[in-house]
Order: C-alpha cells, then sequence, then structure tokens
C-alpha cells in the first residue's frame, strides 16, 4: 500500500506535497511568488515503494523531504532554487516508521523518527549542522511495549514555537507503561527532557500543535480499565517551553476517542484558542473547543 502523502505550509502561504506518483517519489511545492504549481520534482527515483513520508519548509521556501526506504531513513534538501542536493542517509528504520521533520530559518534541520524493532520502540533524533548537512542520528528512547499496548500512532511530534523556539514529544516507558517524553531543542540540540505520565495507565501521544503565544497543546489518550467507562478517555494538556525545558499542565479530559490514531488539535491565532477533532468510539468524528 503507497504512503499518504505528506504536506507542509511556509510563512506566505508556500505549500510542499510529497507523494508517490507511479514508480517515483516527486515533491512539488507551489511558492506565493511563483504563479501555478511547477512540474514535480522527482526525489526518489531508485525504489518505486518509498515507507512514510514527511516534508518541511522554511520562510524561503526551502524544502527538506524525509522517507524511508530500503530498511533507511533518508532525507533530501530541496533550495528555493530548484536543485536537489544530495539524499543522506539518516539512520535505521524498521516497521511502522513514522516521521517528524522541521526545516529553521538558519538552514538547519531536524529529523525524528519512531520505528518499530522486536517488539520494542526505537526513536532517533537527528539534528543538521547548516546545509543542512546530517551527521549520525541518536537513538534517544528504546521503548519495549509495555502489555502488548502497541506504540502510540502520534509519536514523535515536532513543532516550532511562534517564539522560533522548537519543541519535540514522543513516546517513552515510565514504570512500565507508556508515557510522553517531550523537551526544547534549540542550536545546542536536545535540552531537558520532561515526562508526562498516567497514573495507573498508558498516557498515548496523539498530537502536538503550536499556539500564538510561545505554547502548544499537546492531545493524549489513556486506555481505561475493562468496566471503568470508555476504552480510551482522549485529553488535552497546555504546555510551554522555560528555562530549557517543557512545562505542561495537567491534562483536561475532552472525550472519547475510538483510537489513539486520527485525533488533531490546532490553536487559533488571534485568541489562543484550541479545537480538537478526533474519530470517536462511535465512528464518528467529534470535537471540542477549548480557551486559554
Amino acid at each position: 500500500m503507497a504512503p499518504d502523502a505528506a504536506l507542509s505550509t511556509a510563512y506566505l502561504g508556500d505549500l510542499a506535497v510529497l507523494a508517490p506518483v507511479r514508480d517515483a517519489l516527486v515533491l512539488e511545492i507551489q511558492r506565493w511568488f511563483g504563479g501555478p504549481p511547477g512540474a514535480p520534482r522527482q526525489a526518489l527515483a531508485s525504489d518505486p515503494h518509498p515507507g512514510a513520508l514527511t516534508v518541511a519548509m522554511d520562510f524561503r521556501s526551502d524544502a527538506l523531504a524525509a522517507w524511508t526506504a530500503g530498511g533507511s531513513v533518508w532525507a533530501r534538501p530541496m533550495p528555493a532554487s530548484g536543485r536537489f542536493l544530495p539524499a543522506q542517509r539518516l539512520g535505521p528504520a524498521g516497521t511502522g516508521t513514522r516521521i517528524a521533520s522541521l526545516l529553521s530559518d538558519d538552514n538547519r534541520a531536524i529529523v525524528m523518527w519512531t520505528t518499530q524493532r522486536a517488539g520494542a520502540a526505537d526513536t532517533y533524533f537527528d539534528q543538521s549542522a547548516t546545509g543542512p548537512s546530517f551527521g549520525a542520528a541518536r537513538r534517544i528512547e528504546h521503548a519495549p511495549s509495555p502489555d502488548g499496548v502497541p506504540a502510540p500512532a502520534g509519536s514523535p511530534q515536532l513543532v516550532r514555537l511562534s517564539s522560533e523556539s522548537v519543541m519535540c514529544a514522543w513516546a517513552g516507558v515510565e514504570g512500565g507503561r507508556w508515557a510522553i517524553r517531550s523537551a526544547p531543542v534549540d542550536q545546542r540540540g536536545m535540552r531537558a527532557v520532561s515526562t508526562l505520565a498516567a497514573a495507573g495507565t498508558d498516557a498515548l501521544l496523539g498530537a502536538l500543535a503550536p499556539g500564538p503565544s510561545g505554547d502548544a497543546v499537546m492531545l493524549l489518550t489513556e486506555p481505561q480499565a475493562p468496566g471503568a467507562g470508555p476504552a480510551r478517555a482522549l485529553l488535552a494538556a497546555r504546555g510551554t517551553e522555560a528555562a530549557g525545558r517543557t512545562l505542561f499542565g495537567a491534562p483536561e479530559p475532552l472525550g472519547t476517542a475510538g483510537s489513539d490514531a486520527g485525533a488533531t488539535v490546532a490553536l487559533e491565532p488571534g485568541t489562543d484558542r484550541a479545537l480538537a477533532a478526533w474519530r470517536g468510539a462511535d465512528g464518528a468524528i467529534h470535537w471540542s473547543q477549548r480557551s486559554p
């Protein structure tokens, strides 16, 4: 099965779409100053069956495509000049790999991915030098699946805050249960790691979105014990970055999710009001608004 297309936007309304087309992986960019979309740019021609995809843009409309192929994660920058730089191998990829990426305005990039191997979820972090030029990725988490509960579908997450700080989140294990790790990232690398855990159950990362006040909202689900209520309680936590660490408040219940996949959240720039949407246990789409 072909992977879903990946999409990214930039400050001025630039749009990048990375998708498999016939026997190639192509990147198409619509720039606000460039008129109608141009011809697709080929990012990967040697493997007609790419895996997970992601694409990131900066304010110049430079783009970075990242994907899995042949058991590895690859990244390829595409400057606004329109000519690809060479592809770079970042590290290993197993089954069910999920990738997040971010391209900064100083021509640096971050790629994170979570991959399944031997009953465990491994999360990798790779922060480039300028170029962007990547070195060896660092494994930041090895998390054996607790009690057979699969790794959260929302791991990892990587966002740029309105303060220009970067925040990342991923799945970890704490006390034999799934938990959520989060950390700010700056030019020195990943800073202090914080953990958000749930008492007596798993905390499963769903989504992370930046707000207009240097803040972010995280969605998470908590599987409920049999007979204790809905199968998965959906919660939201609001957080920020300060003194080199992330700070999240107590999660607020939103409703019942059908699974930990498919939940999404966004924040309104003018009011900092959050809107969450998810597929409920009844299969219908549910939504909730929350004030700051």
